[in-house]
């Protein structure tokens, strides 16, 4: 008998491997495991009743996930719970969808043009870290670009860490001087 975490596993690597409508397919095969034959069938609204109680207890875990690591609050009220993002919960929903967002800047590219004192060293280092983990190419050594639309919540989030007076986002497009500037550059970003 397979242990619930190996079960788990295999669910969310099943999950990430199929559509919406195949996934689903693959639970209702898995409610109809005791049907030994093509005869048997379960009450479709018993399936959805089934799967609404493991959404439900889904999102129980990631609410508590979310507590534990302080990115939300949350309060009963009556017999609802009310939710709120506290202000590292705001820093990184920005910063998970700077990671994920996936549509093309429409106007070139997004450059991020930085000037942090030497006092703040660490707040430059983390920077750095974290436009290298979004995807941003290092141009030169304050100047990182994406081809990504992720102004807007890299905006916000440099409001929030209060970094805004020492980081500029310009959008635009690179105009290479000579054609071998062309080809380092295509090199270089095609990567």
């Amino acid at each position: 008998m397979a242990s619930s975490k190996q079960v788990s596993t295999k669910r969310e690597q099943l999950k990430n491997a199929l559509t919406g409508a195949r996934y689903s397919l693959q639970d209702i095969a898995g409610e109809m495991g005791w049907a030994f034959s093509r005869q048997n069938y379960i009450p479709y609204a018993l399936h959805q009743e089934r799967m609404g109680q493991k959404r439900r207890n889904e999102e129980r875990r990631y609410l508590h996930y979310l507590k534990r690591q302080k990115l939300i609050d949350a309060k009963k009220i009556g017999h609802q719970l009310h939710v709120r993002l506290t202000e590292k919960g705001w820093r990184e929903a920005l910063r998970d969808r700077i990671r994920t967002t996936k549509s093309l800047c429409k106007h070139g590219q997004c450059f991020v043009l930085f000037d942090i004192p030497e006092r703040e060293r660490v707040v430059r280092v983390m920077l750095r870290r974290f436009l290298k983990e979004c995807g941003f190419k290092h141009l030169q050594h304050s100047v990182w670009m994406t081809d990504r639309d992720v102004i807007e919540p890299l905006r916000e989030l440099l409001q929030r860490k209060k970094l805004e007076q020492w980081i500029r986002i310009i959008h635009g497009t690179i105009i290479p001087a000579s054609p071998m500037e062309r080809l380092t550059l295509r090199k270089k970003f095609s990567s």
